[in-house]
Parts: C-alpha cells; sequence; structure tokens
C-alpha cells in the first residue's frame, strides 16, 4: 500500500494534477508515503518560515524510482517464466528417463 501511494504521488506531482500541494501534505494517508520520497530523494519538499511545507518540486531521482519499480516487476515475471520452463523440462526429462528405463 505505501509504494501505491507514493507512485500515486510521483504521478500527481508529474502532472500537475493536484489543486493544492496541501492537498497532498495533509492527507494522513500520504503521510508515510511522502516522508519515504523525501527521504529517499525523490521529491524535495520547500518549507514555509513557520515550517509547513509549502510546495513539493519532483527531483530526478523520481523518474530512477519508478523505473526501478519495472525492473522490479519485470525480473518477478522473468523468474516466473523461467520457474515454469524449468518444471516443464524436468517432467518432460522425468518422462524421457521412465521410457529409456
Amino acid at each position: 500500500m505505501l509504494r501505491y501511494r507514493m507512485n500515486k504521488i510521483i504521478n500527481l506531482l508529474e502532472n500537475n494534477s493536484f489543486p493544492n500541494v496541501r492537498d497532498i501534505v495533509l492527507a494522513p494517508e500520504n503521510e508515510k508515503a511522502l516522508k519515504v520520497l523525501i527521504d529517499l530523494k525523490c521529491v524535495q519538499p520547500l518549507y514555509a518560515w513557520g515550517g509547513e511545507i509549502v510546495d513539493l518540486k519532483l527531483l530526478d531521482h523520481s523518474v530512477t524510482y519508478t523505473l526501478e519499480r519495472r525492473d522490479i516487476w519485470l525480473n518477478r515475471f522473468y523468474g516466473f517464466m523461467a520457474g515454469v520452463l524449468t518444471t516443464v523440462a524436468g517432467t518432460l526429462l522425468i518422462h524421457a528417463v521412465q521410457i529409456l528405463l
């Protein structure tokens, strides 16, 4: 759920499809996701004099984060396909050995 929120915040900032930054910052469900994005240097907050966040700047690392997420899913897909192929090849090999014996 956290990664979903992180991706949602990045998409909102990329598309400028939010009415106000305060809507993102003050939403309780975005609190952890926003903190993680700031820690990962994906988003840079701009603070007002009182310490509240008034703007969010999307940094270059956000693109890298998004690409890393895609790479993770591609690696999972490749691993799944390799497992299926290994299972099929192993089953065929076992049947071939049983026929020969």
